[in-house]
């Protein structure tokens, strides 16, 4: 594998430095799982020194395939530190690697050997430990691959874990001369295949690790957004902004808005929190997408709240969203009193609203990849505070995407679904075909309840009897 890192590597920063630094720190979320998995020491993940993050620690000790994984990457960076010491054990000595538990974690042997794993322990060879090592992981990892999530490329983060050549001596050889020379470089000493750096930690934020990652397969990473947690400032924010409301409104253009983030957004903030809005009002074309379906389902504010409008177009390359939902704004705050409003919109068309009530008072939520610098500066310079919907929106946690997905999956087939017990009789009717029940009931239990589902290189779907 070669790294190939660009000259100004770890002082690039994305474009909204001054934003992005505050709190592309604090997401730990990944690296809590490669840290787990690569085998860092459970003293690291405890509370108290603040490095990973508990919960992810907690659900996958009780997942057997990353265990497995764990399991078997602790034995290994057990051996790579303590090769000397146990090789001299047992070809010297002629004891046992099973009986060396003072170099290497018992539990971890235990753990797999509960899972049918089986080492060759008893031999004398260290060597064939690790090579049996690199192999059950060469055919598990692929294993661990929904338990991270699906925006990162799987090949670039399996590769981590396959030593080189790792099934003959010659590779072992050389993945132990490489960690032994730079053993300080290996993120809290564990074996990674990488060339090693001095960059630091590497398991320090998800954006350092994820960046880094990218880099060295001459790739970059561009959904910032992914490697974004929303810090504790800009809750307040939101909620001071909230509290001192008489009436506050969110309103969403929701031609350049994002559901899925924005329903992130109001599951990170507190539910009371929440529910001080007096009410959320979407504006949607009929073109639209879905997901604002989704989002009404899913929000966490009471459903008598939402208003969402569809405009209708008078021409079908003309929108009259923009008109519809600033005269709305006005008409909320000369006629209903709401002195506050939440304008979720990247469309700098809006700042002519703003300009138009100044006594209004305004947060701005964007998109990072559809907000112009230009925008950002004009908010900036007349002190209107403005956030990132997809910076709540974690990119670990893939559930929504995922559940709405699902949810129109199951629609549309709803549409296509029939009865196989009506149609097997409507088959034997067209056919006049006799059976008896036990006929009826053997062939239906063979092929009617087992059919087959095919799907074609052009993505066409079949559906036949298994014959």
């Amino acid at each position: 594998m070669e790294t190939i890192l660009p000259e100004n590597y770890m002082t690039e920063m994305p474009e909204d430095a001054s934003v992005s630094i505050r709190y592309y720190e604090n997401k730990k979320e990944l690296v809590t799982r490669m840290a787990f998995l690569t085998g860092v020491h459970d003293k690291f993940f405890s509370e108290d020194t603040d490095l990973f993050i508990r919960e992810p620690y907690e659900q996958f000790r009780s997942n057997d395939r990353a265990m497995i994984i764990r399991s078997l990457c602790l034995l290994r960076n057990s051996i790579e530190h303590n090769f000397r010491h146990l090789n001299n054990a047992m070809r010297k000595e002629g004891r046992a690697f099973f009986a060396l538990n003072d170099y290497f974690p018992k539990e971890a042997l235990d753990y797999i050997e509960q899972k049918g794993i089986r080492l060759p322990t008893s031999g004398r060879n260290l060597t064939d430990i690790i090579i049996e090592i690199n192999r059950i992981i060469g055919d598990r990892i692929n294993n661990c691959r929904d338990l991270l999530p699906s925006w990162i490329k799987w090949d670039y983060i399996r590769e981590l874990f396959i030593m080189p050549n790792g099934q003959k001596r010659e590779g072992t050889q050389a993945a132990a001369n490489l960690f032994y020379e730079n053993k300080s470089l290996y993120p809290f000493g564990v074996y990674i295949n990488w060339r090693p750096y001095d960059c630091g930690n590497l398991f320090a934020n998800d954006y350092k690790f994820t960046t880094a990652l990218y880099s060295w397969h001459g790739d970059s990473f561009i959904d910032l957004s992914n490697l974004s947690d929303v810090s504790d400032e800009i809750k307040n924010r939101i909620y001071d902004f909230i509290d001192n409301s008489n009436h506050a409104v969110l309103v969403v253009d929701c031609e350049n808005a994002d559901p899925y983030s924005l329903c992130a957004m109001f599951n990170c903030i507190d539910d009371v929190q929440a529910n001080k809005i007096d009410k959320i009002i979407l504006y949607d074309d009929p073109k639209a997408p879905s997901g604002w379906r989704f989002f009404e389902q899913h929000v966490n504010i009471e459903p008598e709240k939402i208003e969402h409008n569809i405009i209708q177009r008078l021409l079908d390359n003309k929108s009259l969203l923009d008109v519809k939902l600033t005269s709305r704004v006005t008409r909320e705050y000369y006629r209903n009193n709401v002195d506050s409003f939440l304008l979720v919109s990247s469309d700098s068309d809006f700042w002519g609203l703003i300009e138009e009530i100044p006594d209004a008072n305004f947060i701005i939520m964007l998109e990072h990849r559809k907000a112009s610098r230009e925008l950002r500066r004009v908010l900036d310079e007349n002190g209107i505070f403005y956030c990132f919907t997809d910076d709540f929106y974690t990119g670990m946690d893939d559930s929504l995407k995922k559940q709405a997905m699902y949810s129109e999956f199951d629609s549309f087939f709803e549409k296509f679904s029939f009865n196989a017990k009506e149609l097997f009789e409507d088959v034997l009717i067209k056919t006049r075909i006799e059976m008896v029940d036990g006929e009826k009931n053997q062939f239906y239990e063979k092929h009617l309840k087992n059919l087959q589902i095919t799907v074609d290189k052009n993505g066409d779907v079949k559906i036949g009897l298994k014959k």
